[in-house]
């Protein structure tokens, strides 16, 4: 689970004359410019830059660790929450974000005590409700995550991947119509990122309308 990008209008400048930034500080504001362009691999080099100047720099960690998990390097997006929250222990997108990683790395138990951590120092986060909802079902606690959704799906009605987390843990249950009701809303809502999730959802509505 990774941040949204805010695509912005480029401006015009000249790579040549471009000074470098010098400090930790402006490494690390550069690269969030980056990332929220898209431009992970450029965002990456920057955290890194920040982090080497200043290793103290949680954000830096943090922001580093978000374009690891963008670019696939889940593992080591693992260390970098890790050494964030070692520095700032009451950040709870950072819990948050190392929660989402141990989910991707189908450590599902491991995962729920950081979804806790992130909830019980930010109870608006609904990214964290639906993920740890995610794994509660992978662990066979249904219910849990089932309620876990519905909370989520209260602060945030209109959460893509909360109607789908929660249509999966209602098929599982045998709330057909309910199932059926949240795919068809999953659908609504879900971006063209979700083309998997929404081909497995269409499949999931003929086979509940064929019950």
């Amino acid at each position: 689970m990774a941040m949204e990008g805010c695509r912005r209008g480029l401006r015009k400048r000249c790579p040549s004359r471009e000074k470098p930034p010098e400090d930790a500080a402006s490494w690390h504001n550069k690269g969030l410019n980056l990332y929220k362009l898209g431009r992970d691999d450029e965002a990456l080099h920057c955290f890194e830059k920040a982090v080497e100047l200043d290793p103290g720099h949680a954000d830096a960690w943090l922001h580093r660790g978000a374009c690891l998990t963008d670019l696939g390097r889940t593992d080591e997006s693992l260390h970098c929450f890790e050494r964030a929250l070692d520095l700032s222990p009451y950040n709870a997108r950072a819990w948050s974000l190392k929660g989402a990683c141990l989910y991707d790395l189908d450590r599902f138990e491991a995962a729920l005590p950081c979804f806790d951590w992130a909830l019980e120092l930010d109870q608006s986060n609904a990214d964290a409700r639906v993920i740890k909802g995610a794994c509660l079902i992978n662990l066979d606690r249904v219910e849990e995550g089932l309620q876990c959704c519905e909370k989520a799906l209260e602060l945030d009605a209109g959460h893509a991947l909360g109607w789908y987390i929660k249509a999966a843990a209602e098929e599982r249950l045998g709330h057909i119509q309910e199932a059926a009701l949240s795919f068809r809303q999953f659908i609504s809502l879900a971006p063209g990122e979700y083309a998997v999730q929404i081909e497995s959802a269409h499949e999931a509505l003929q086979d509940l309308e064929g019950k």
